[in-house]
């Protein structure tokens, strides 16, 4: 897979719910890469990816997911699903000022219509008493489908998010 990170496009949310991204090139690029920095104005914010399929959000139990987290306090847990709503991508993100959670996505097959698309995702937080958190994990689409768009939003208070999010495509070298 070798080949040069093209920019797609970079949003810069502002307290708002759904990051989407509905011009993700998926006609160009076989791979993309999604790479984030937020924060959230409502503590225990569990960020989570959707996608559109023909211009159309997935909220349908239809997604595969598997989430390895670990942190300082609770140790590991695992969530893993057949018939989620979402692959998640990361444990929690808390409200204080110097709470952050970061991480990258990369994502498969996305405008191959004869293909799931899949993601693979590895994630970190600092909370508010210094304290890390990671995860890493994965999902599917499992349904044939062309994917051209992808959705990054807080599954636990429904919005609030500010920071940085890019969407690159991997081209060829």
């Amino acid at each position: 897979m070798a080949g040069n990170l093209i920019l797609v496009e970079t949003k810069t949310p502002s307290a708002v719910a759904n990051i989407d991204f509905t011009s993700i090139a998926e006609s160009t690029y076989d791979v993309h890469l999604l790479t984030w920095v937020l924060s959230n104005s409502t503590d225990g914010a569990v960020m989570a990816m959707r996608f559109f399929e023909s211009t159309v959000i997935e909220t349908a139990g239809v997604y595969h997911h598997v989430f390895h987290s670990h942190n300082e306090a609770d140790g590991w847990e695992e969530q893993k699903s057949a018939t989620r709503t979402h692959i998640g991508i990361n444990k929690s993100i808390g409200s204080a000022t110097d709470e952050i959670g970061q991480g990258y996505i990369w994502i498969y097959n996305a405008g191959n219509s004869s293909e799931y698309t899949t993601a693979n995702h590895q994630t970190a937080a600092i909370h508010t008493d210094h304290s890390m958190s990671m995860s890493y994990g994965g999902g599917i689409l499992k349904q044939a489908s062309t994917v051209d768009g992808i959705r990054i939003y807080d599954t636990a208070s429904g919005g609030n998010s500010t920071g940085t999010v890019s969407l690159y495509g991997l081209g060829e070298s």
